[in-house]
């Protein structure tokens, strides 16, 4: 998160997308959610969310679409209560004991049904200026406590920085977080394709549960810096379910086997696609020759790169 103070009653937040460089479903839980195995690197696609503290105890959320929005599936995005930024405030607001309302401006740039975590970063932007504007502090046991009952990726964007990079390994619901140490930022192409994925019913078309853990070879290519050897071990065990969902997941695939990058893989539960690259020049011609073959969003991103929260809310004068 890169946070900006506009005034006393006002955060600003930019929020990154995500994405699954390894991604195992080791079973399914008593709570009905499934145990996973998998590391997440925050990217620099992103939302960017201002937070304005009101008198009354009204939530209002307003949600601005890109200008060129003509996939719709990738720009389905609720304003109401079923969003998780509102039903964050909500419940970090009870927990907290507060009445107070807030007014919430969100600019959409991570597509839906991505598999990019669009929504738990937008929700863990919440419950971090929810702690500020409300508490006037930094509450991480509030807001850490909030995001664990929300959603499965919420803490990764709270606590997945390292010591330069976001970059995490994720066990749990994807809610037990220990930072990775990424020696250099990588250089990703990303293809959203015209038609998104339900998280349910991949998960629901799962036919193979496994038992693999990050390739040490993957977690030493991560400390190294070595791009080729990490391109070579990416995994997501819920592709071949995705790809019973949507035939675009295996179209993007073979479109990709095409091109000279490192290795590609699904992020989450999809439909995103994206692939690791030399350079972010390379990153960004593989991106534009995809967009131009199929019909797809197509991003050129590297890794989301912040100081701490902490260190954040300090620059500002504020108590953490």
């Amino acid at each position: 998160m890169r946070l900006r103070q506009i005034d006393h009653d006002t955060i600003e937040i930019d929020a990154p997308a995500k994405v699954n460089l390894f991604l195992e479903v080791l079973g399914k839980r008593a709570d009905g959610y499934h145990e996973l195995e998998t590391v997440m690197m925050g990217i620099s696609i992103i939302d960017r969310l201002r937070f304005r503290r009101r008198s009354d105890s009204h939530l209002e959320l307003r949600v601005h679409l890109p200008r060129d929005c003509s996939m719709e599936s990738a720009w389905s995005i609720p304003s109401d209560s079923s969003n998780l930024v509102v039903k964050g405030l909500d419940s970090i607001r009870s927990l907290m004991g507060h009445e107070q309302g807030m007014d919430v401006w969100l600019w959409k740039g991570i597509p839906a049904q991505a598999g990019m975590g669009g929504g738990s970063s937008d929700a863990a932007a919440a419950l971090i200026a929810a702690s500020l504007l409300w508490e006037g502090k930094w509450e991480r046991d509030a807001v850490c406590q909030t995001a664990a009952s929300l959603g499965s990726d919420i803490n990764f964007f709270i606590e997945g920085i390292g010591k330069r990079f976001c970059v995490a390994h994720c066990t749990g619901r994807g809610e037990v977080v220990r930072p990775l140490h990424l020696a250099e930022p990588l250089a990703l192409a990303v293809i959203q394709p015209p038609e998104g994925c339900s998280t349910r019913a991949v998960f629901q078309g799962l036919r193979q549960i496994g038992e693999k853990t990050p390739n040490k070879n993957l977690l030493t290519a991560l400390e190294s810096g070595n791009v080729s050897q990490l391109g070579a071990h990416l995994f997501n065990r819920l592709e071949e379910s995705a790809c019973q969902e949507s035939d675009w997941i295996q179209r993007v695939k073979s479109e990709m086997d095409a091109e000279d990058v490192l290795g590609h893989v699904m992020s989450g539960s999809g439909a995103s696609r994206f692939a690791l690259c030399h350079t972010r020049e390379l990153a960004n011609r593989v991106a534009k020759r995809l967009q131009g073959r199929l019909p797809v969003l197509a991003f050129e991103a590297s890794t989301w790169s912040v100081p701490s929260l902490e260190a954040q809310m300090k620059s500002m004068g504020i108590q953490s």
